[in-house]
């Protein structure tokens, strides 16, 4: 049974002859399957039921079902969505409908159809801080990492996830649709061609042994793109479980660039400790500067400027801008000093 169609609608028949729909997707219901290509099929039954995901042999054909009922299909399309993958969604609203008994199929593509057109969602600010200072430090280590044997294969590794995570950074900010994979070029050439080729083709030479340039040159106009490299000023902190569990105090959603030294709890831990302790907290107002020294030998002290104080009484956390432009929220450390604008 050469047909994927035919043979997709026949398993559907044999393994599942309760189902109220089927939708075979991925590339074998275009006629773009390779020889390991294999039958993606969504199989809608009657709730409850079990969802889950599961490869099979059937027939020589591997096959890859994905049970749901129609709620559970329409929650994962939402989960999807939020992930900026719309996977769920391109399967029901560009598949082959193999079976619709209900209606369920019908409902599920207009529902698929909707989604795809209305576009990813728009990516937070934080989230694309996050993934230019990831793009950032991984070329970094890219034109930094020796030539040799013995780093050749770290070389490849470090090409590798800098490929995934600047075609990441580029759907979040543009934003399209991400695809991991075989679909990643793919959806790179469907968001921006302009970029994506050069990419792309940087990539490649590099794999097969040619220099590293043109990668990491495609690498940093996707970058500039995005609103350019970011590495320092970057501050990672842990996510509201972990803080949680570490027993910090958390200033409210949304917030980036906390510095756990700021937390009242960690500060009198650590004055007691040193024998000392602080006297008063920072406090600051809009227009003052903030003076972050370098923590290492080497490192040049940074200033920005104080453009919005978000915490009570001229306390952190606060809202700041580099000279080149950059903001970020942050809760200095023992390393930071205000600096109050004449005439406060």
């Amino acid at each position: 049974m050469d047909d994927p169609i035919r043979a997709a609608r026949t398993l559907v028949g044999e393994l599942f002859p309760d189902a109220l729909a089927a939708i075979l997707g991925g590339s074998t219901a275009h006629g773009k399957g390779t020889p390991t290509s294999d039958l993606d099929i969504v199989v809608v039954l009657d709730g409850p039921a079990e969802v889950r995901a599961e490869s099979l042999v059937w027939r020589s054909w591997p096959v890859e079902v994905f049970v749901q009922t129609y709620e559970s299909a329409l929650a994962f399309m939402r989960w999807d969505r939020e992930r900026g993958t719309a996977t769920l969604a391109f399967m029901c609203g560009r598949g082959v409908i193999l079976l619709d008994r209900d209606g369920s199929a019908a409902r599920l593509r207009s529902t698929a159809e909707r989604i795809i057109g209305d576009g990813r969602p728009a990516a937070s600010g934080a989230d694309l801080d996050r993934l230019r200072y990831t793009v950032t430090d991984l070329r970094d280590d890219l034109t930094g990492a020796p030539d040799g044997e013995e780093t050749a294969d770290e070389l490849l590794a470090v090409a590798a996830a800098l490929l995934n995570d600047t075609a990441a950074l580029l759907f979040a900010a543009l934003p399209h649709w991400g695809g991991g994979g075989k679909w990643l070029p793919r959806r790179l050439r469907e968001a921006a061609p302009q970029l994506a080729e050069p990419l792309l083709a940087g990539y490649r030479t590099l794999v097969r042994g040619g220099p590293r340039e043109p990668f990491a040159q495609a690498v940093g106009a996707v970058l500039d793109h995005c609103g350019g490299p970011l590495w320092a000023g970057f501050t990672r902190t842990p996510d509201a479980r972990m803080r949680a569990e570490l027993g910090l105090a958390d200033y409210g959603s949304g917030r980036q660039g906390a510095d756990l030294a700021a937390d009242p709890k960690l500060e009198a831990q650590d004055s007691d400790r040193a024998g000392c302790r602080r006297s008063d907290r920072m406090h600051a107002n809009v227009g003052d500067t903030l003076k972050q020294h370098g923590r290492v030998v080497g490192q040049h002290d940074r200033d920005a400027q104080i453009v919005e104080v978000m915490g009570q009484s001229g306390e952190p956390p606060y809202r700041v801008r580099y000279e080149d432009g950059h903001e970020c929220v942050l809760s200095p450390g023992p390393d930071s000093v205000v600096v109050h604008k004449p005439g406060l």
